[in-house]
């Protein structure tokens, strides 16, 4: 398995913290109807099978500032991503897809050849990025978003050669 170039490398900074979890949920609350907690972020980072990543940017003040996190689960020789998102005035700079792509990255050096997600049929922009990174739709499930009743697109990507 060869493991994608010019991807933001998975480093102190990079692991979501307890600390950045206030940031996350401010983000978080802007695009999920039905939000994590702090207590569903505090369990995912203390998983040994969690990959729960972010991408900080220096602001005025010299905080450094959460502006895309992912979180997922590794288990085996699966991947599934869980969860994606880039603060609105950060979209469309690439955040999300360096995001993702360091996360399948780290599922490769864990043993991972597959990676699944589910994604709202209405989230035309999502469904676009994954695509572009290779996944494609194997299926739906019927009701997933207990919110709405909207179904799920599955898509998978094969880990064999991350490009």
């Amino acid at each position: 398995m060869k493991l994608s170039r010019n991807v933001i490398k998975v480093n102190p900074q990079t692991i979501m913290t307890e600390s950045d979890i206030e940031h996350v949920l401010e983000i978080e609350r802007t695009y999920f109807p039905i939000p994590w907690s702090r207590q569903s972020f505090l369990y995912e980072i203390k998983n040994s099978y969690s990959l729960c990543m972010v991408i900080k940017e220096d602001d005025a003040l010299e905080n450094h500032s959460v502006c895309a996190y992912s979180c997922s689960h590794i288990f085996g020789d699966e991947m599934t991503l869980l969860r994606l998102a880039v603060v609105p005035e950060k979209r469309h700079l690439g955040l999300g897809s360096r995001l993702l792509i360091a996360a399948l990255d780290q599922a490769v050096l864990r043993g991972a050849a597959s990676a699944f997600l589910e994604v709202r049929p209405s989230n035309i922009q999502a469904q676009s990025l994954y695509t572009k990174l290779g996944f494609r739709v194997v299926g739906t499930r019927p009701n997933y978003y207990p919110e709405t009743g909207e179904n799920a697109l599955v898509m998978i990507k094969s880990l064999e050669e991350i490009s």
